[in-house]
């Protein structure tokens, strides 16, 4: 389950329009390799364009760019890059006279190791997610998301939250791509707990076609935990800081039968099981805040 942009305005107290990040990830050994390291770096770009109509719903399109940089550090010393761009297209419709809210999102994407494209690449996915408002400071949400991953289909169940405990403290997310506590510190400075889990798959062409690259463990995905600091300088400009840890975060190489090639079957030995470390993150956006209490 990868970012979505569209995704995010019907899980949050605000809507990125821009956004920007890079992670920077620790030196960390290799399990099947311990005279060889990994370290990694990772870039997200987003742009998010909503369009409301008189009733209430919402058209939306966006496109979310990743790119992530795994340096190799052993016998030998190099680099491998990994490519994901999503395309979300979505419709948030308000039902008349109720407190429900249907989110329908289309999820094209390339997962790719190259800057070429190819028809094996493409994958495609979506979202339908039940938005139930209980009353003005709690929503519950719940729903499915699928995508045609490469080594087959995968289907999530969504389980989500949008909460306004007090004037300063929010707790919002969908599990399992995310959940955060956000408080405000001062008139414009956040800080809060984060938790982002990612599962994703990369077609490898620089190999037979059919070989892959998966994030994540297999069943329990890609997970950070981070601890975030938020200032906003000037009104819907939003920079800010994070560092955490990861939980099973790895990029494990696979091929066209499933089976995982360690780095002794294959020369791609960037793409395998390393141990779990420690990254900061900084980014920017532009951003508009929906909570009522946020202050000019």
């Amino acid at each position: 389950m990868t970012g979505i942009s569209g995704f995010s305005l019907s899980a949050q107290p605000f809507v990125d329009l821009l956004h920007f990040r890079n992670n920077f990830y620790a030196n960390a050994p290799y399990r099947d390799d311990p005279n060889a390291s990994v370290t990694q770096r990772e870039s997200y770009y987003s742009l998010f364009l909503p369009l409301k109509q008189k009733n209430g719903d919402v058209f939306f399109m966006g496109l979310d760019c990743i790119e992530q940089e795994l340096r190799y550090e052993g016998d030998t010393t190099y680099s491998k890059y990994i490519n994901a761009e999503t395309l979300p297209l979505g419709w948030i419709h308000a039902w008349k006279n109720t407190k429900w809210k249907t989110s329908f999102i289309l999820l094209p994407r390339l997962g790719r190791n190259t800057a070429s494209i190819q028809k094996s690449d493409c994958q495609l996915g979506g979202v339908v997610l039940m938005t139930y408002q209980k009353s003005k400071q709690l929503k519950y949400k719940f729903g499915v998301y699928y995508n045609r991953e490469f080594y087959g289909n995968s289907f999530l169940p969504l389980l989500g939250i949008d909460w306004k405990l007090d004037d300063h403290t929010y707790i919002y997310g969908v599990l399992p791509g995310s959940l955060n506590l956000e408080y405000r510190l001062a008139k414009r400075v956040y800080t809060g707990l984060a938790y982002k889990n990612v599962t994703a798959t990369f077609r490898l062409n620089h190999g037979p076609e059919e070989y892959y690259v998966r994030e994540g463990h297999t069943f329990l995905g890609d997970n950070h935990l981070s601890l975030f600091l938020q200032v906003y300088p000037l009104k819907n400009l939003m920079i800010y800081g994070a560092a955490g840890m990861t939980v099973f975060r790895r990029f494990q190489l696979y091929d066209g039968d499933h089976n995982k090639l360690i780095y002794s079957q294959e020369a791609q030995r960037a793409f395998n099981y390393s141990a779990d470390k420690s990254f900061f993150q900084l980014g920017a956006a532009f951003r508009i805040r929906m909570d009522k209490d946020y202050i000019d």
